[in-house]
């Protein structure tokens, strides 16, 4: 089994994120099989607004990010939905 891999992130703006995989995903993923977690302790984490799942790209909506501040992305698999490719591969 291969393992699901990212590509690019492109972030457009500061509440616009897209993430390209190795493979297409499942059309099912929610807000929470996503964080975007800052990197400092006085800059909030942002909050996801909506998903959008286009073949092997996620569109990630969020709250405004902090200007010159750090994050971090955390995909994960929550109970009752999987952070999957539509092959299975995680």
């Amino acid at each position: 089994m291969q393992n699901l891999r990212i590509v690019s992130v492109t972030v457009s703006n500061s509440t616009s994120i897209a993430v390209k995989f190795t493979a297409q995903l499942t059309p099912n993923l929610t807000a929470s099989n996503v964080a975007i977690i800052s990197d400092a302790e006085n800059v909030p984490d942002s909050q996801i607004v909506s998903l959008t799942v286009r073949n092997d790209t996620l569109n990630i909506e969020c709250l405004p990010l902090t200007s010159l501040s750090g994050y971090y992305i955390q995909f994960k698999s929550v109970p009752g939905q999987p952070f999957i490719s539509i092959n299975n591969q995680d």
